[in-house]
């Protein structure tokens, strides 16, 4: 027994030498990680020509003289399209038969443009079932907005601060509200019946949102320039959702969150900030602190992290694109890129460097970076990029990339395109100032089979504002896309906030969005990419049974997700999965049939 023993440990010593020899030598990753592998759901099926006939039919009315209307036209229409509703745009002083449209949504400048005899069919529109969205500009009151609801207002708009929610505007958020001036809008100083009821004001009380019955039909006003804006988006299907009972939308049912610079070279030595609250080096704090609290917010909330890899940051915008990093930069990337994975992440690409993918007039200077020569060196920093990958993980099929300081050019584009085609996925910015010269986005899946998947908030601490982002466009898609990057904890002074501070905001953050919205599903860019598939495949039209039952009819797409909005209470549903998010929404889930059956209790 005594020589069994002694055999029995000297086995487990050397099957131990083995494993960690393996693992040093960087095997171990290439025998084992993820490949990555793209399963997209194709989707051949088109929906019925006769169902698509039954389509709900929107009539838009703007003013092609008007740079705000025709920019807000273009911005709805888009939006609209998403939302599977055939929407067709006319001259506001077209005389058209109202009746033959679900819904009419009004975009101008000023209501007091409009003629009184469109003013006067409107109107009737619905006094006699029909539904009417004022949105845009709508200066002063006038006959029309009496109806809908304005008691008293001033002569012009006024421009005021914050945003208060009321009534369950927003799916989840509450009576949430913030004073923060960077949401100013321009409103009418009025005041509304008291049969309005009231979604969305000024954080100073300035009505900006609300609906209002009048005859068999319903108005809804959004008070505010803000209407066709991205990141009020939200808002916008705030009151598009209440223009009628059983109203649904699709959503692509995802939250992504991002690391950019990870894994990377981690800064030797100390930093004051990091040494001072941990007395700690910055690589030590970044093993047995930062990374470690990454993983616990990960488990904890249903989080899923999209690490973005850098090789160097050096300035090289020439080549020979060399690895200058030693064994430190490879031993994160095995290290780091191993544990990512194995908690169910991704490896996506931020650069070879951190100098942005584009020549000469792209606020490079501003920024600090150099400017490229060609696109060939462009494609060569990512090639070299892809051979650094490649020594490490083999198999493994990259698919997103993220700019450095969302700064990215076509040419940049292309040459990434070149130099590395499986990436496909492209991930920037979803709103800011064009003088930036950063990359907007929306969530798209292009015709070249790329997908654009914008970051919408980002940063460790997460203030009201980025709270008022991500639920605008969470209730307008149903997604939640957030980034942190390192960089706040070690490269710039932030003002003497500490990692104490951010792993309470960030902790408190993925925990609030995982209490309030359990039903998003935790994805990488990759998985998130694959919900946009069926986002875009799936289509459906609604149809109502003699009984007053509503049947949703589809093109056969299983697991695709809508918010649905009703008033009635409901007694069963038959090929698609229904979950109460409370106050009259649901988040309906399809089957692998081409028809949902909901039935409603019978008064």
């Amino acid at each position: 027994m005594h020589k069994r023993g002694i055999i029995a440990v000297s086995l487990v010593i050397l099957v131990l030498a083995v494993f960690f020899q393996l693992n040093r030598m960087d095997i171990l990753p290439k025998l084992f990680s993820s490949r990555n592998i793209n399963r997209a759901v194709s989707v051949d099926m088109q929906l019925d020509t006769a169902l698509a006939s039954h389509r709900d039919k929107f009539l838009l009315l703007y003013d092609p003289t008007s740079v705000y209307s025709t920019h807000g036209k273009i911005e709805l229409e888009k939006y609209l399209t998403k939302l599977k509703r055939h929407t067709e745009s006319r001259y506001f002083g077209e005389i058209v038969d109202f009746s033959d449209y679900r819904a009419v949504v009004v975009h101008v400048d000023q209501l007091e443009v409009v003629p009184e005899a469109v003013i006067d069919r409107l109107n009737h529109y619905v006094a006699n079932g029909g539904s009417v969205y004022l949105a845009g500009g709508i200066n002063a009151p006038n006959w029309l907005l009496q109806q809908a609801g304005v008691t008293s207002g001033s002569a012009e708009m006024v421009v005021d601060t914050g945003v208060r929610l009321y009534n369950d505007a927003f799916i989840g958020a509450g009576s949430f509200s913030f004073p923060d001036d960077s949401s100013s809008s321009y409103v009418l100083a009025c005041t509304v019946s008291h049969d309005a009821n009231v979604l969305v004001t000024t954080y100073n009380g300035y009505p900006m949102l609300w609906e209002r019955d009048y005859g068999k039909g319903k108005y809804i006003v959004f008070n505010s320039d803000q209407a066709s804006r991205k990141n009020w988006r939200g808002v916008f299907i705030a009151g598009l959702s209440r223009l009628y009972d059983d109203f649904s939308y699709p959503i692509i049912c995802a939250k992504v969150v991002f690391i950019d610079d990870f894994p990377a070279p981690v800064p030797e030595g100390k930093l004051d900030s990091i040494y001072n609250e941990f007395l700690m080096d910055t690589e030590d704090f970044y093993r047995y602190v930062w990374w470690p609290d990454m993983l616990g917010f990960a488990a904890a909330n249903n989080v899923k992290y999209t690490g973005l890899i850098i090789q160097s940051y050096n300035d090289r915008v020439k080549a020979p694109f060399i690895d200058d990093t030693g064994d430190s930069g490879r031993k994160n990337l095995v290290s780091y890129g191993r544990e990512l994975l194995k908690s169910g992440g991704e490896l996506g690409i931020h650069g070879y460097n951190h100098q942005s993918l584009a020549m000469e007039g792209y606020n490079q200077d501003a920024l600090g970076y150099n400017v490229w020569e060609s696109p060939e060196d462009m494609a060569q920093s990512i090639a070299a990029l892809k051979e650094y990958i490649e020594s490490v993980y083999p198999d493994y099929v990259v698919r997103t990339y993220v700019p450095p300081s969302n700064v990215l050019s076509p040419e940049g584009r292309n040459a990434i395109r070149q130099a590395l085609p499986s990436v496909n996925i492209f991930c920037s910015l979803y709103s800011g100032l064009y003088e930036d010269r950063c990359l907007y986005q929306e969530f798209e899946r292009k015709n070249d089979g790329s997908y654009d998947i914008p970051r919408v908030g980002a940063g460790f601490e997460v203030l009201a504002d980025g709270y008022w982002n991500h639920f605008s466009i969470l209730n307008a898609y149903g997604i939640v896309s957030h980034f942190v990057h390192p960089d706040e904890l070690y490269y710039e002074e932030k003002d003497g906030k500490t990692w104490g501070l951010y792993r309470k905001s960030f902790g408190e953050f993925t925990k609030r969005i995982n209490d309030i919205y359990p039903w998003l599903r935790a994805a990488t860019a990759s998985e998130t990419a694959n919900y946009m598939d069926v986002y875009y495949d799936f289509d459906y039209v609604t149809h109502y049974l003699e009984n007053g039952d509503l049947e949703f009819l589809t093109n056969g797409v299983a697991n695709a997700y809508l918010i649905f909005r009703t008033t009635k209470e409901i007694d069963s549903v038959e090929g698609c999965i229904l979950r109460n998010l409370g106050s009259g929404a649901y988040l309906l889930q399809t089957e692998n049939v081409s028809r949902c059956l909901i039935r409603f209790k019978k008064q």
